[in-house]
């Protein structure tokens, strides 16, 4: 009995750490992989943020609007299960001036999946910069090069993000309205981040889970089937104590319900870590002003990346923010 104790006690320590302190060796075998074609990250001056109050680092970029005439191409090796997707990306660099645009039409932010980095959502700041968006990108504490020893599955984060945009706003960078697009574990973090703070106009959530323990479950049988999943639980249970936090407060669907957040949810039908009826839960969970999307035949890995399917879905949702945001003033930070 202590032999499991301590194991489950080791384990969610495990959960809490810092993506980026993983050692390599451990990390499962990419399904997607993406060459860059050679695009140059560095172009975009990177900034840091000191947040708080369990303090960290916050490494962002900003992305002005231009046309980068991104071209997305997409290859699958069949030949192993499940299969591979390989993504090649070219764009302009630096990008073209946007003809007639004066100011950006308002800011998105990108927050990337669990173990990811900024890097992982470049595409869609591309293609979101040439429709007039200033795009920030951001890794998250405990990824890429960002500090932060622990992560909290959103119960920290989303405070830190809203420090994040006061700083925009202080640096004269943040432009109305704000939205935001996140992918997984950025997308359940976007969700929460919106229940909090009223300057999110609207929210694009690419495969959210509504559920912390269901995902890492999920995730166990998907990638590390042969770890114990009664290890797993119990670390679960742990969890919650390790970070010191009430049980329910790491589940999205708990933060987010019945909040005005207007979010495009958007499922990928051969999701098993977040499949599409648990998408729809956090949908419905929504007050009605929110839309649920699912794309037939995609899986987890790869819905982030799928500009060709969603690029014009997205773009249209964000252009209604732009549009409202005419007619209604821009709300302050929220309170601490």
């Amino acid at each position: 009995m202590l032999f499991v104790v301590g194991c489950a006690r080791l384990t969610a320590r495990r959960l809490a750490q810092g993506p980026n302190t993983f050692p390599e060796l451990l990390t499962p075998r990419p399904r997607v992989t993406v060459d860059y074609g050679g695009f140059d990250l560095r172009q975009f001056p990177v900034r840091e943020l000191r947040v708080g109050p369990d303090h960290a680092t916050l490494r962002y970029r900003v992305v002005e609007p231009a046309d980068f005439r991104l071209l997305m191409n997409y290859a699958w090796d069949t030949h192993r299960e499940p299969a591979r997707m390989r993504v090649t990306f070219r764009a302009l660099q630096p990008g073209e001036p946007l003809p007639g645009l004066g100011t950006p039409r308002g800011t998105v932010v990108l927050l990337h999946g669990y173990g990811m980095e900024m890097s992982s959502l470049l595409p869609w700041a591309l293609r979101l910069a040439a429709d007039g968006w200033r795009c920030v990108l951001v890794d998250l504490r405990g990824h890429g090069k960002s500090t932060g020893p622990r992560i909290y599955f959103g119960t920290l984060e989303a405070l830190e993000l809203a420090q994040l945009l006061d700083e925009l706003e202080r640096t004269g960078r943040l432009i109305g309205p704000v939205t935001a697009l996140g992918e997984s574990y950025g997308a359940s973090l976007a969700l929460r981040w919106a229940a909090r703070d009223a300057r999110l106009a609207r929210v694009v959530a690419l495969a959210p889970y509504p559920e912390l323990r269901r995902a890492t479950l999920n995730l166990r049988a998907e990638f590390v089937p042969w770890f114990p999943q009664s290890w797993l639980r119990a670390a679960l249970d742990q969890l919650p104590r390790v970070l010191a936090v009430r049980p329910e407060s790491l589940d999205p669907i708990t933060r987010v319900a019945g909040q005005p957040v207007r979010a495009l949810l958007v499922a990928g039908g051969a999701d098993r870590i977040a499949p599409p009826a648990d998408v729809e839960r956090l949908a419905r969970a929504l007050p009605g002003r929110s839309e649920f999307v699912v794309v037939e035949g995609v899986a987890h890995e790869g819905l982030g990346l799928r500009l060709d399917l969603l690029g014009d879905r997205v773009s249209s949702w964000l252009a209604e923010a732009s549009a409202e945001a005419s007619s209604a003033p821009f709300p302050g930070p929220p309170s601490p």
